[in-house]
């Protein structure tokens, strides 16, 4: 499912959401809600959303911050900050996960 125009809140959407084409539309799918999921984890974790700027790699810690300590939720972050949302988690693969079967 996609949708088109603009969605969401900037520093928890996904690039391909935020950017505006060539068109001037910006495409929303089920990988950006991954990114997005990832985003509120990421501020759950480290009290500041992502850098909005995209800065590669997107799921590194704040300045001044160390990684969290839990290897699963780094994992979750890992795999749903990425800037191509073809390399994103899908949905089922998040529900798999065992970061999310935990918790």
């Amino acid at each position: 499912m996609f949708r088109v125009g603009p969605n969401g809140t900037i520093p928890y959407s996904a690039p391909e959401v935020t950017t505006v084409s060539n068109a001037h539309m910006t495409i929303s799918s089920r990988k950006a809600d991954a990114w997005s999921w990832g985003a509120v984890l990421y501020r759950m974790t480290y009290n500041v959303p992502p850098d909005s700027n995209y800065t590669v790699p997107c799921y590194r810690p704040p300045a001044n911050q160390h990684p969290a300590a839990e290897p699963y939720l780094l994992d979750i972050l890992r795999h749903t900050l990425l800037i191509d949302p073809t390399d994103r988690y899908s949905a089922p693969q998040l529900a798999e996960h065992p970061y999310t079967k935990q918790h």
